[in-house]
């Protein structure tokens, strides 16, 4: 009977450890084929009402997720005004929200889903309805694979660590994940410790106005400065300065060329933040309240 007593508890020990590495594996709850588009910027298929369009991706959103007034009204959409007003990366003001009752994307199904109503955002492409912002995906942990045009969002619910399945060679960088749903990471600007934004909905790093004259003692006046002009009804001269080094979990990027963004619009695009990421290419995943990089360049 003592024998038989310890083969009894060898074989709950040994299913108990078996069910606890199941826990411990990957669960895949969505993974759909995006588009990148010419400057880099990812665009997510979704439904929204049964109705087909890409969200250009965004974990750097003001916010929340936002729909073009084009397509909220095409839709019927239950628009409503918002408490507070916010502002979109132009400076611009919104202040209108919609509820979407049906919300798809890839597997994962959403009902009551509300989202920002832009008039400002426009696109030369009419599938493109809006942006997807932190708070649709922060129950999931992003993976993101540009060289595969894949993005796949995978349950919390597994161990910490041993999640890198794709390379043997990585670079894991804590991250700070803000209650608004944004990731930052501790980066290095010419050895000036700063937090950055990991923002995929921006085609350039940049860096605010305020922390450029704070860390650095520059201004529109500095003579490395470079001023270009964009285009557009609302043309705004943008400032670039080359910085010497930008550093982070290992990773060293030399001679970073950064916009410095005007300081009336910086404050509600970095909330606290004082630089935006934008990585051009490789592997970018969120788990765990890690960022783990392979192969990234900015």
């Amino acid at each position: 009977m003592r024998i038989l007593s310890w083969v009894g508890l060898a074989a709950a020990l040994l299913s108990f450890v078996q069910a606890r590495a199941e826990e411990c594996q990957l669960k895949l709850e969505a993974s759909v084929n995006v588009q990148r588009m010419a400057d880099g910027l990812i665009l997510v298929p979704v439904a929204i009402e049964d109705q087909p369009f890409h969200l250009m991706l965004n974990t750097g959103s003001v916010i929340t997720s936002t729909l073009s007034e084009s397509v909220a009204t095409s839709l019927h959409l239950g628009i409503f005004p918002m408490r507070e007003q916010i502002f979109d990366s132009a400076g611009h003001v919104i202040n209108h929200g919609a509820n979407v009752k049906d919300f798809t994307l890839g597997r994962i199904h959403m009902d009551r889903t509300q989202f920002i109503v832009s008039p400002w955002f426009q696109s030369s492409n009419s599938d493109i309805a809006g942006t997807l912002g932190p708070e649709l995906i922060r129950r999931f942990d992003l993976d993101i694979d540009p060289a595969a045009n894949k993005m796949q969002l995978f349950s919390q619910d597994h161990c910490p660590g041993k999640v890198v399945y794709w390379t043997k060679d990585w670079t894991d960088a804590p991250i700070k994940l803000l209650r608004s749903g944004h990731v930052a990471i501790d980066v290095e600007l010419d050895g000036k410790p700063v937090t950055a934004l990991l923002d995929t909905g921006f085609v350039r790093t940049v860096l605010s106005m305020t922390a450029a004259r704070r860390l650095f003692g520059l201004d529109q006046n500095s003579p490395k400065l470079v001023e270009t002009e964009n285009n557009g009804p609302n043309a705004k001269s943008v400032f670039h300065y080359r910085f010497d080094k930008l550093s982070f979990a290992g990773i060293a990027i030399n001679h970073p060329d950064v916009v410095l963004l005007q300081d009336k619009i910086s404050k509600p695009l970095t909330q606290g933040c004082s630089t935006l990421l934008k990585f051009r290419t490789g592997r970018w995943s969120g788990m765990h309240k890690h960022t783990i990089l392979s192969r990234t360049l900015m």
